[in-house]
């Protein structure tokens, strides 16, 4: 997944100042990426602290247009140095992929990438609404959905409590649809 994120940084250019935005969504997604993998393994639990501590820094920066690649760079460098010590520490294949194979571990990471940029892209809305969870700092799209996966049969569903607007609900479903069609349909 972090790697997923490196690239998706990658391919950013300057354009306007839409360009910001969408760098800081994908620097809010890096947090959050970041902070689930230290949850995953505790050798680079300090390291990972520090990955997001970096990132904290770097997006505290004022943003013009000679920044932009400056932020940019940076952030790369720190999603690099973690790959290179996430990978020196553990070159074995995950238990997700040992599991359920690389196809399915390559959608949940696009699937996963998808719904945070969802997230963020109404990041309003869930900060405005409490949490569900002690741990999370405000409420997460993921506390309103389910997945389905057994081989290839994958659904997506609504908790029966949730309230989300039907808007944002779209917005999931045209994203779990597209991945979907992207890793298991046949053009």
């Amino acid at each position: 997944m972090i790697q997923l994120v490196k690239t998706k940084i990658s391919a950013l250019s300057f354009l306007n100042q839409e360009s910001f935005n969408e760098l800081t969504k994908l620097t809010e997604i890096t947090k959050i990426v970041i902070d689930e993998k230290s949850k995953e393994c505790s050798p680079p639990y300090n390291e990972c602290l520090e990955a997001i501590r970096k990132i904290n820094q770097i997006d505290s920066l004022e943003k013009n247009q000679t920044s932009f690649e400056s932020i940019k760079s940076k952030l790369l460098q720190i999603l690099t140095e973690l790959l290179e010590l996430l990978n020196q520490i553990d070159e074995t294949p995950s238990i997700d992929v040992l599991l359920h194979g690389q196809k399915i571990v390559n959608f949940d990471n696009d699937l996963k990438f998808e719904l945070l940029l969802v997230e963020q892209n109404n990041i309003n809305y869930f900060k405005s609404r409490p949490r569900k969870f002690l741990e999370q700092e405000h409420e997460r799209l993921y506390s309103h959905i389910w997945i389905y996966k057994v081989v290839d049969n994958i659904k997506l569903g609504f908790n029966s409590d949730s309230d989300l607007p039907q808007i944002i609900r779209v917005q999931i479903t045209d994203v779990f649809e597209k991945i979907v069609q992207k890793h298991f349909e046949v053009s």
